[in-house]
């Protein structure tokens, strides 16, 4: 009985052991190749995309990560799954959302779920194409971004929104393994200036920024360095000195070919990179500027190369590395191109990327080139990397050119030439002063849409200029693209020293501290009135009302006036001073003490004076078809005798005989009313074409009265000024005309 028992439960003890042991090999096999049951299981929602054929992948919200067959070198699986928002704040997405949430850095919000793409196989894709619904509540669209997470960091991915069909899309070289949509942040900006050449930072801008970088260094044919620089790191100051290395000169010149043969040459990249290295750790610069220009676009992938190699270097020394490109070119209304500088690989690597912000003013328009430029950019390069360069110096456009200007340069045009109502003055007896500008077109204007003054004239040539003035105002409109794409900072450059609105120093503390103020500008004339010793009178007038009046006080010699350009009581530029010269009073007899007489008063004139307000021709009659007779110099008077019907001429009192004068050419003293017509006009002389000898005839018809005086040249009627020349037309030749 015992026997059978035992014999059961062996028996029944086998068949537990032979049916775990099938068990497992059963498993074993299932788990492990060729079966791989966890991996079809894991599988089975993936999607197979076969060689050198073009797939995709869908999340349920619209998501897509498609590969376009010039990517699939061999055929592969992926997938592409979420985890929404929400669980992926709260921590709750699995391990690895937990890291990339921790690791977020605060300049970045989430927009979307983070998007997690699986793909497998032995040649995976190359290339993909992301098309990711912008999601609710992402306004400012231009501040969006696409962030992939690495594993261990995130990491900027270049995208594009339409405002179209509101999707992001974004091309890539490589495959991501997670993306997500954020909304970014600005963080403290920075702001530096680019200094010229032996320039030195003024005082004013010592506490205004947290960098200088000044021009001095250049790049020698075999790699080396060439140059100095005389600005020093401020003590205790708020900025650093980071220098900038160039191939071009400020004559403008380019050297292409120290760069091309940088970029073909191993032994002279070697030895750059060491001079570089010695140069900012031998003077322990916190780091450099790479500003090379006319980069052959063949040779774009060895530049980049090149950089990515410094980067590293500079990067292992705890040192900074600043590229600074040329401006692209636009080829269509949301397309740019940069020629040979790759800026998605470029911005890769380097701390800082420098743009340069357009010339031309009317790009700074809402909506306009500008704002085209920075969407395109953004989605280029990581936005906390881009550095905007603004020239600190007006703008003129001739013909298609556009042209930096100093600030004083830049107002010198609104300048006129300067005229008193008399070339001499009698004391107490008022005068006007005036401004005759018979080059200006219109009048200086506030233009809102670009937050700057311009105004119209006409050069040497006749041909139309246009001036747009860059002051602090001015510029600070333009700062504020800087922080509206929450961009890394700005630097100003062009500071020649006096050629810039010196408020641009209080500017750039405000735009560090995040509250720039509002400015206004107030553009004046300021005449000046004084007599060799010392100044005497000062008045402001409006621009489109330059002229005043003034009473000469009672004195003897000349006063100067001058005329200039001021803005909020700051002078800009300055005119070339006018004098004109006191009369001095006739003195009196003065009377014995034995036989004190009655002073007798000097009898009023009963005529006219014609004082000459330049040189002038005297003519035996009245017009230019008379013979010249004599001349009177600029300030002398003769007694005026007679006018001609129409009073565009005068007769003259000579010593030896009458003479006859343009009156629109002297300045008359004493009342028009007193000059009654002539009665002795002569008759104007018979014109001949051609003859042998001279004739002495005279017409046989009745005397015919003298036309009226030439019209003004000066296309802004007659003044009474002659011709008149403005101060920058220097050079220019005035021919006789009367």
């Amino acid at each position: 009985m015992s026997t059978t028992a035992s014999t059961s439960n062996n028996g029944r003890s086998l068949n537990i052991f032979l049916g775990v042991a099938l068990a497992v090999i059963l498993i074993v096999v299932l788990v492990l190749p060729p079966i791989n049951l966890f991996s079809r299981i894991s599988k089975s929602g993936m999607e197979t995309i076969a060689e050198a054929t073009s797939g995709d992948v869908t999340d349920p919200d619209g998501t897509q990560v498609a590969f376009p067959a010039y990517g699939v070198p061999g055929s592969f699986k992926a997938s592409l799954s979420s985890v929404p928002q929400e669980r992926f704040l709260q921590g709750t997405g699995g391990d690895d959302a937990r890291a990339a949430a921790e690791a977020l850095p605060e300049s970045l919000l989430p927009r979307s779920p983070l998007y997690d793409l699986t793909v497998e196989g032995q040649r995976p894709p190359l290339a993909s194409l992301l098309t990711i619904p912008i999601p609710n509540e992402s306004e400012p669209y231009r501040t969006l971004d696409l962030y992939e997470w690495t594993g261990d960091q995130w990491r900027f991915m270049p995208n594009h929104e339409s405002r179209d069909d509101d999707k992001i899309y974004s091309e890539l070289a490589y495959v991501p393994a997670g993306f997500m949509v954020m909304q970014t942040y600005a963080s403290p900006p920075t702001a530096a200036a680019v200094l010229p050449v032996g320039e030195q930072l003024p005082d004013a801008g010592r506490d205004a920024l947290t960098e200088v970088s000044p021009y001095g260094y250049n790049l020698s044919g075999d790699g080396s360095i060439e140059g100095s620089i005389a600005v020093q790191a401020s003590a205790g100051g708020s900025y650093g000195v980071a220098p900038v290395l160039r191939n071009w000169t400020d004559d403008g010149v380019v050297r292409t070919d120290l760069l091309d043969n940088l970029l073909i040459s191993p032994d002279n990249q070697a030895n750059h990179l060491e001079s570089i290295r010695a140069l900012v750790v031998g003077n322990n610069y916190p780091g450099i500027e790479i500003d090379y220009r006319g980069l052959d676009p063949t040779l774009g992938p060895e530049f980049t190369a090149v950089i990515t190699q410094l980067a590293d270097m500079l990067h292992e020394n705890n040192k900074t590395l600043a590229v600074r490109v040329e401006a692209p070119t636009q080829i269509a209304e949301d397309r740019w191109t940069t020629g040979g500088y790759d800026w998605r690989a470029l911005s890769q690597v380097v701390d800082t990327f420098r743009i340069p912000a357009l010339l031309d003013p009317t790009a700074y328009a809402p909506d306009g080139k500008m704002d085209a430029l920075l969407d395109w950019a953004v989605g280029e390069v990581p936005r906390d990397k881009i550095d905007l360069v603004f020239p600190a110096s007006s703008v003129e456009k001739a013909g298609e050119y556009l042209i930096s200007l100093g600030y004083s340069d830049a107002m010198a045009p609104l300048l006129g030439e300067g005229k008193t109502s008399q070339p001499v003055l009698v004391p107490g007896e008022p005068i006007d002063v005036s401004m005759f500008n018979e080059r200006l077109i219109g009048s200086l204007t506030y233009d809102d849409q670009i937050g700057m003054f311009t105004y119209n004239y006409r050069d040497n040539a006749g041909l139309e200029r246009t001036v747009w003035i860059e002051n602090a105002a001015s510029l600070g409109h333009k700062l504020e693209f800087v922080t509206k794409y929450n961009l890394k900072g700005a630097s100003l450059e062009h500071l020649f020293a006096g050629s810039y609105d010196p408020d641009i120093w209080s500017l750039v503390r405000e735009f560090l501290a995040g509250d720039m103020a509002s400015r206004s500008s107030d553009f004046a004339v300021a005449w000046t009135v004084s007599n060799g010793a010392e100044q005497i009178h000062r008045e402001e007038r409006p621009l489109d009302a330059a002229g005043f009046s003034f009473v000469p006080p009672a004195a003897e010699g000349e006063l100067t006036f001058e005329a200039s350009i001021v803005d909020n009581g700051k002078t800009l530029a300055s005119g070339k001073p006018i004098a004109a010269v006191l009369a001095t009073a006739t003195p009196q007899p003065t009377a014995t003490p034995e036989v004190p007489p009655t002073p007798t008063p000097s009898p009023t004139p009963d005529f006219a004076l014609a004082v000459a307000d330049g040189t002038v021709n005297l003519r035996s009659g009245p017009g230019t078809a008379f013979g010249t007779v004599g001349q009177l110099s600029g300030g002398e008077s003769a007694r005026i005798l007679g006018k001609n019907e129409d009073g565009s001429w005068l007769q003259i009192e000579r010593s030896n005989d009458d003479a006859w004068v343009i009156s629109r050419l002297v300045t008359i003293q004493g009342s028009p009313d007193q000059i009654a017509i002539a009665s002795d006009i002569p008759e104007p002389p018979q014109q001949v074409a051609a003859v042998s000898a001279p004739s002495t005839s005279r017409a046989a018809s009745a005397p015919a009265s003298s036309g009226p005086a030439p019209a003004s040249t000066s296309g802004s009627g007659s003044f009474g000024y002659g011709i008149q020349v403005a101060p920058w037309d220097l050079g220019a030749v005035v021919s006789q005309v009367n």
